[in-house]
């Protein structure tokens, strides 16, 4: 599990110096992704559980999705070198799937999963902070961009919360997940992203309906959040309702370029432009532009739309869908099997990836690491919780009365 747990930590840190250096062919963080494959085989192998790789509906979405995205870039796709291919992400992402379900089988090492990814964000916000001290602006070099940051964040806030709320962990792991959320609420702050703005405060909202104290919930973020998003440097809101110069060419860049995704979907709408295409095709759909833009798409359903179809539109957001419905299954019943610890896994996942279907419309987000981790992590959730069932079942039978035993067996 060292491993598994050393590869979460990193997710964030999209350029970070050592795990993007190439040893050989590879990059430190690809012999790491191997080194928990190697990890998972093992695991495996000396279990005696299958794992249900095939169990939940966003797995076989999943890869189903795969499986477009394969045919996309077979068919489609430009000769990338292979370190720079968009298939290769997406077997990364295979890799990924089959090491999160294989390991993470058991209570503990959900959580610990969590905690991993928490402190991942927490950590990758002390490099936001001290790139602001030392360049000021928008910070993004080793997290790659203020906007992907955020989206991290987003992901991570509403189970550091609940997490926090939660009076079934630890003292210390409840403290480290509000020190968290503080630090990481700073980094938003000075990341300054108006689409993760947004994104948060649907998560926010969402956390907030299904926190069992809506005051407190209310109290603590406005506490936390408030000061910190009126007072930045360079705050969110100023950006989202009185943009400057650059902020205004930011949108109108953006704009540019989901007209032009729009007809490549007018003209490709069933096999799309192939997979990794977009940024390099662009500039031939803005006849009308003086200078053509040359880049993604800065909205993750119309650059799926526009390189891999509608296939790989619908494959995409029946993950996410078919993850959330899976989310509040288990949510519900973890509720009736009064099961805390799942009730607040199951909620903050939900928070995070509403936050994350939100801010993906404002930037390309369909490789974000953390966001696959949550949804990875989703498909181990139902057999958790089948095992609290159980568990609260043969409680509830050994502690009853010998006669409601025999009522219930006749």
């Amino acid at each position: 599990m060292i491993t598994y747990y050393l590869l979460v930590s990193i997710l964030p840190l999209t350029l970070h110096p050592f795990w993007t250096m190439f040893v050989g062919e590879f990059t430190m963080i690809k012999y790491l992704g191997g080194a928990a494959l190697i990890a998972a085989v093992f695991h495996l192998a000396g279990g005696r559980r299958i794992p249900g790789f095939l169990e939940t509906p966003q797995s076989r979405a999943f890869l189903a999705l795969l499986g477009v995205a394969s045919i996309s870039y077979l068919s489609h796709g430009l000769p990338f070198s292979w370190e720079h291919s968009p298939l290769i992400s997406f077997i990364s992402f295979f890799v990924f799937y089959v090491v999160t379900i294989a390991l993470v089988d058991s209570r503990n090492a959900l959580r610990w999963s969590l905690l991993v990814a928490v402190g991942s964000v927490a950590w990758a916000t002390l490099y936001v902070v001290r790139e602001f001290q030392k360049f000021g602006g928008r910070p993004g070099w080793v997290v790659g961009d203020p906007n992907y940051y955020t989206m991290s964040a987003i992901l991570v806030i509403p189970v550091a919360y609940f997490f926090f709320s939660s009076s079934g962990l630890p003292r210390w792991q409840r403290l480290f997940c509000l020190g968290s959320l503080v630090l990481i609420l700073v980094g938003v702050a000075l990341a300054a992203s108006r689409g993760g703005f947004i994104g948060l405060s649907v998560a926010i909202a969402y956390l907030t309906a299904r926190s069992g104290h809506r005051k407190r919930a209310v109290l603590l973020f406005v506490a936390i959040a408030g000061p910190i998003l009126f007072l930045a440097p360079d705050s969110p809101l100023r950006r989202l309702f009185a943009p400057n110069v650059h902020d205004a060419q930011s949108v109108e860049i953006r704009e540019i370029l989901w007209a032009a995704g729009w007809l490549m979907i007018q003209q490709y709408p069933l096999t799309g432009i192939g997979l990794g295409n977009f940024k390099y095709v662009v500039p031939l759909f803005q006849p009308d532009a003086d200078r053509p833009y040359a880049n993604i798409a800065h909205n993750t359903y119309i650059e799926m739309t526009a390189e891999t179809g509608l296939p790989g539109l619908l494959a995409f957001v029946a993950t996410l869908a078919l993850t959330l419905y899976s989310l509040e299954t288990v949510r519900r019943g973890a509720g009736r099997a009064h099961d805390r610890f799942l009730v607040a896994v199951a909620t903050g996942l939900q928070a995070g990836l509403l936050g994350y279907a939100a801010n993906a419309v404002f930037i390309s987000a369909q490789y974000q690491k953390l966001m696959w981790l949550m949804v990875f992590l989703s498909m181990t959730l139902p057999g958790l919780l089948r095992a609290s069932l159980a568990r609260t079942q043969a409680e509830t039978w050994a502690n009853a009365p010998g006669d409601r035993i025999r009522v219930a067996t006749s």
